[in-house]
């Protein structure tokens, strides 16, 4: 149904925006990294994601020791 309501693709983008703004401070995103500590994690990134950028991915790929 979702997929039916012109403008739903743009307002879950804006929603995400908000949110990781939000919830994911600089200080809450250090202690999610202290959290996860050394816990494989995959990242997946698409190179046309509208909502985190390649860039992003990236970068926090580096900050996560096992990932």
């Amino acid at each position: 149904a979702p997929l039916c309501v012109e403008g739903w693709d743009e307002a879950l983008q804006e929603i995400g925006k908000l949110s990781f703004a939000s919830v994911l401070s600089p200080q809450n995103a250090s202690l999610l990294l202290e959290a996860v500590g050394d816990l494989p994690v995959l990242v997946v990134a698409g190179a046309e994601d509208a909502l985190v950028s390649l860039k992003t991915s990236q970068a926090l790929s580096l900050k996560l020791l096992n990932s």
